[in-house]
């Protein structure tokens, strides 16, 4: 199946920020026969690695030298709800003795401020449900900790995930109302609470903008997200590579050790594939806009971040 000029002109206006002349959407078009293949091109190609240089942001200096044993940093793991994240804070916290960590979410941030010099230099993990930046409160040098996971088995996991628990604060809503998936995903268009933790929620907290204000202004935070996750202070990995990332924290020395784990999982993992067919095209759409921009990310950190694969990171021309 040979690609459409609309596809292709989008490909590029997304990873290099231009439209292809002619003679590059002839031949990209004679060239590329999936979308996968299409993808690959770009994320490998000299252009787009020049393009993302210039998205990271500047760090300070002190942000770029290596910890030491005398000097470890403060790590922050950003909570991305239905990411394994509980699993990933039990791990992490086990490397630490009482008084170094701080269980803290977005609504109690003031905490820090009111807390004595000594305790908040005692700690050495803080984790919730935060988004990058919440180091700079603590005038300590930060190592950022996220998971991510495809968005949109992510997003159905977070809707069953308020169904099971009548702890939730959104749970007796949703089942009054009798609510299916699809019921969902409408009823957050118009939510503010709601939308901006299903609406690439992702990006939005490895961005640092978590606010309501920012929707719509994905495109921007994508570059933010994709500077942040790819900076000397911050290890982003992959839900369903999820030993790799903890192997990562060990080689890195961020943690000494760990026992795998699994909290908070569901008891029987539902399949987006048949979600999506009980949905109707309004639905379908709506549920293509809150994960669009999470799964670009997704994509992209994934070729990157991942050890490398045989040929994979081998740089191309400009497509």
């Amino acid at each position: 199946m040979t690609l459409s000029k609309e596809e292709i002109t989008l490909a590029y206006t997304l990873f290099l920020g231009r439209s292809p002349s002619a003679i590059e959407l002839e031949r990209m078009q004679s060239r590329q026969r999936n979308i996968e293949g299409l993808r690959r091109t770009f994320l490998l190609s000299e252009e787009f690695a020049a393009r993302f240089a210039a998205m990271r942001p500047q760090r300070d200096t002190a942000d770029r030298q290596p910890h030491t044993a005398s000097s470890p940093p403060l790590l922050v793991h950003l909570h991305v709800p239905k990411t394994a994240g509980t699993s990933l804070t039990q791990i992490l916290a086990s490397n630490f003795q009482d008084g170094e960590k701080l269980a803290l979410d977005a609504g109690q941030r003031e905490i820090l401020a009111g807390l004595p010099v000594s305790t908040r230099n005692r700690i050495r993990l803080v984790f919730g449900h935060l988004w990058h930046g919440i180091g700079r409160e603590l005038g300590r040098r930060t190592v950022y900790i996220c998971a991510i996971r495809r968005a949109r088995p992510r997003l159905l996991s977070y809707f069953n995930y308020i169904k099971r628990r009548s702890d939730h604060p959104m749970h007796t809503f949703l089942t009054e109302r009798n609510m299916e998936f699809g019921d969902f995903l409408e009823f957050c268009v118009d939510e503010e609470n709601q939308r901006i933790e299903v609406d690439n929620s992702q990006i939005r907290r490895i961005s640092g903008s978590f606010t309501h204000a920012d929707i719509g202004n994905e495109a921007a935070l994508l570059r933010d997200a994709i500077g942040n996750a790819f900076s000397p202070d911050m290890v982003v990995g992959l839900t369903e590579k999820f030993d790799e990332l903890l192997a990562t924290l060990v080689t890195q020395e961020l943690i000494k050790k760990y026992q795998p784990t699994r909290e908070n999982a569901a008891p029987e993992p539902a399949s987006i594939e048949e979600a999506e067919t009980k949905l109707t095209s309004r639905q379908l759409e709506i549920l293509e806009t809150f994960t669009h921009w999470d799964d670009t990310f997704y994509n992209i950190c994934e070729q990157f971040l991942l050890p490398a694969r045989s040929g994979l990171r081998q740089r191309t021309s400009t497509p």
